[in-house]
């Protein structure tokens, strides 16, 4: 019984990683009706046939269709966050709350932004890439930002890293240069561990101050890896 099931998972698995083989994202419609009419030709197969062997197989179809409508079902919410081009280069006001730990970069501070929800905003979206300037920013922290909106892209290098993917991954919706920034007062309650997490790095950066392992130590306990070398 539970190979069957570890047949099944497989099938679902196999279904999901199917979908990134394609060139182009399709609709979740075939799938699913592939899906239904599986699972109408495994309940006749049990009714007027009793070939086990046969209703796995369906049942494998199944869990093929499933996973391959599940994954199209979940890119295609992602790809609707992305930013719309008439909103491309337009500079807009965002009430949100700083989303991750803020870095810092050569070209100043960096962090992730979650806007606040707008009924009225006809694109909605979870987070943004915010390349700042001034502050300092923590995290967890509430501001008013003037953003200037850009599409998230990266370079096709099939041997380097794979920016775009990795900005999908974490569901950032685009990027953005600010212009200016008002403190709102409060923090986010969406943010409570990423405070602790923020309260950690700071109290470990103090203790060890320039020791050459310090960002190593940070990764390893709040898993913060931005201070470790790239290479070690």
């Amino acid at each position: 019984m539970l190979s069957r099931y570890l047949l099944f998972i497989f099938a679902w698995v196999l279904g999901v990683i199917t979908l990134q083989w394609q060139a182009t994202l399709p609709a979740v419609t075939w799938p699913l009706a592939t899906a239904c009419l599986a699972l109408g030709l495994h309940f006749c197969l049990q009714r007027f046939n009793q070939n086990r062997i046969l209703q796995w197989l369906v049942l494998m179809l199944l869990a093929f269709s499933l996973g391959f409508a599940w994954a199209t079902w979940r890119a295609q919410i992602r790809m609707a966050q992305r930013i719309p081009v008439d909103l491309v280069g337009q500079t807009l006001w965002m009430s949100g709350f700083i989303a991750d730990l803020p870095q810092e970069s050569r070209y100043g501070p960096r962090f992730i932004f979650t806007p606040d929800a707008d009924p009225k905003r006809a694109w909605q979206f979870d987070r943004i890439q915010v390349n700042a300037k001034g502050g300092p920013f923590g995290a967890g922290e509430r501001w008013r930002l003037q953003l200037k909106l850009k599409p998230v892209h990266g370079v096709v290098n099939s041997a380097g890293f794979d920016l775009e993917a990795w900005f999908l991954q974490q569901n950032i919706a685009a990027i953005a240069s600010m212009k200016s920034a008002e403190r709102l007062a409060g923090f986010s309650p969406q943010a409570a561990v990423l405070r602790v997490r923020a309260a950690l790095r700071e109290r470990i950066e103090h203790a060890l101050q320039d020791a050459p392992y310090q960002g190593v130590i940070i990764a390893l306990t709040i898993g913060d890896q931005a201070g470790i070398p790239n290479g070690k």
